[in-house]
């Protein structure tokens, strides 16, 4: 077997028909510029201080108890790193703190990095995923602090998934 390093990029730039940010908003695979499907959890996929291209993923975190959050919905299999550019606005005396996760199943998740603080400017964040990991989740931290009234953002663009691909 021959093994060799490939990626995949979203750039979220196809708009979902779902803009409220105080739900769930499903991308399906036909909807995503690389063929892999997301769940995105009090956010969307929106213009709203967007990083690049027509549209960004917009995870929201309101005065509530409800800490937006983005995953993958369908495994990748070898995947080995996850790359992306992010943004946290900090207003209204907000504080985004970030988790990363992984998971081998799609619903079990094991933290690969807690209570990251990210820049208010967009900056690249890469990070390894341990062996077996197929799915891949940016959450809002239940530790961040909340706006003092209506909202905080945190705005994801341009993941790239390093996967390695094996054939025989």
């Amino acid at each position: 077997a021959t093994a060799w390093a490939e990626t995949k990029t979203e750039g979220f730039e196809e708009a979902t028909t779902s803009t409220n940010y105080q739900g769930t908003v499903t991308v399906n695979t036909e909807q995503s510029d690389c063929g892999i499907g997301w769940t995105i959890y009090y956010g969307c996929v929106s213009t709203s201080s967007k990083i690049s291209g027509n549209n960004s993923a917009a995870l929201r975190l309101y005065t509530s108890n409800n800490y937006g959050y983005l995953k993958t919905t369908t495994p990748i299999d070898g995947l080995s790193k996850v790359t992306f550019n992010a943004k946290a606005a900090t207003s209204n005396s907000a504080q985004i703190k970030v988790n990363i996760s992984y998971s081998k199943d799609g619903s079990t998740w094991t933290n690969i990095k807690s209570d990251e603080t990210y820049s208010t400017t967009s900056q690249s964040k890469s990070y390894d995923i341990p062996s077996g990991g197929k799915y891949f989740q940016i959450a809002i931290s239940s530790n961040s602090t909340k706006p003092t009234k209506s909202n905080a953002q945190l705005t994801i663009d341009d993941v790239v998934f390093t996967y390695t691909a094996t054939s025989t």
